[in-house]
């Protein structure tokens, strides 16, 4: 068995981690362990407070760990060695209480494994289901029987420990939609867009044994569903298949508008890198996890020329600045055909520098508006944009 303090923690962490991480011995793994804590700054600092007669004494125990701490048993014997692998299969991935459910592993002459099923949410938190189910394999195949489960909880997640005959163990973890829909998928299509790019859509692949109304994605800025969050409309494509309504075009590494096409003027704007599904099934509402998606950003953060066009009779630029700061630059224009050059020195803001940052059309910043216009159709148009 082991022993240790409540405050000797950082002990008790690095030895599972040498013996379970790194294979240790269990002798092994102790000796690497306390010469850890001996030599880390917690070690040098543990101390407990006594009140001897009146007075608070600070007594340190650095040393006296090496005998408050044991290990007892063989020291050469060791856990086997555990295999992460991602090669399990389950099927359906969209469960519902009392349904069965079949796991299929690659790995040759399985016998036994034991599995817990658990709710999940934003990630980190995890809510029991049903744990320690023993599994009976039989030709690398095994089922169970879904258990009943909280209503309110549409993520979870399969824990799956299992070995063969050799004392081969091997572990992995596979998500599943409790009563929901399973997203098999979510990502930009038909390629990752850049800042400037043509416009892309989300598209979302799902499995799913229930009928759904509608759907649409929840936009936040962080994973937390306290913080605020835009819609973004989706269109079922079939049963499996949704995509945005429209197309979506980046100005930012976080920000980005929607628009029929890429000629049209913007919809809506958009703030935020992570994105959350909402079915609805049944009159309910079900919210799914946090996915993030963000564009390709160019490592030289560089200014782009986000849009140039003809409005109301003038020439209409604007610049997109990817750094962190502002930039003051000089920006020169010049039509080849006639040699008309007009230069203009101003400060590019960051997205981060107003608080419009949903405004479109007009309000963006770093929109500017010339008096003069090139032949249509035939003059080619110049842009250089300097730092001061």
């Amino acid at each position: 068995g082991y022993g240790w303090l409540n405050s000797n923690h950082y002990i008790y962490k690095k030895l599972m981690g040498h013996m379970f991480n790194d294979n240790m011995s269990h002798g092994e793994a102790f000796q690497y362990a306390m010469t850890d804590y001996f030599f880390s700054s917690f070690g040098r600092n543990a101390n407990f407070i006594d009140y001897v007669n009146g007075q608070l004494i600070y007594k340190y125990f650095r040393k006296s760990m090496f005998y408050q701490f044991c290990i007892l048993g063989d020291p050469s014997a060791r856990f086997p060695k555990k295999h992460i692998t991602d090669s399990f299969n389950l099927s359906p991935k969209s469960v519902t209480s009392g349904e069965t459910v079949i796991l299929q592993v690659e790995e040759p002459n399985i016998t036994k494994g034991v599995m817990d099923i658990v709710g999940t949410r934003q990630q980190e938190r995890k809510f029991p289901i049903q744990q320690k189910i023993k599994i009976d394999f039989n030709q690398n195949e095994a089922s169970f029987i879904m258990p009943s489960h909280d209503n309110s909880i549409s993520d979870g997640m399969i824990q799956l420990t299992y070995w063969d005959a050799n004392g081969n163990v091997y572990v992995g973890a596979e998500h599943i939609s409790l009563n929901a829909p399973y997203i098999e998928s979510i990502d930009y299509y038909p390629f990752q867009p850049a800042v400037s790019d043509s416009g892309v859509v989300i598209r979302m692949n799902i499995a799913s044994n229930r009928d759904i109304d509608g759907a649409y994605l929840r936009i936040y800025n962080d994973q937390s569903t306290e913080e605020n969050y835009q819609k973004l409309a989706l269109t079922a494509v079939n049963n499996t298949r949704y995509e945005t309504s429209d197309n979506i075009y980046y100005t930012g590494k976080s920000t980005f508008y929607t628009a029929e096409n890429d000629t049209s003027e913007a919809i809506t704007c958009y703030s935020g890198n992570y994105f959350m599904p909402v079915f609805f099934i049944d009159g309910d509402s079900l919210t799914g996890d946090f996915y993030r998606l963000s564009p390709q950003i160019s490592p030289s953060k560089d200014i782009a020329i986000l849009e140039y066009a003809i409005e109301n009779g003038k020439s209409k630029l604007v610049l997109y600045n990817q750094a962190d700061t502002s930039a003051h630059v000089v920006l020169t224009m010049t039509v080849l055909d006639s040699g008309f050059t007009r230069s203009y020195y101003d400060t590019l803001l960051t997205i981060n520098d107003v608080e419009g940052q949903y405004e479109s059309g007009t309000d963006k910043i770093n929109t500017y508006y010339f008096d003069f216009l090139p032949t249509y159709g035939t003059s080619t148009f110049e842009i250089k944009i300097d730092p001061i």
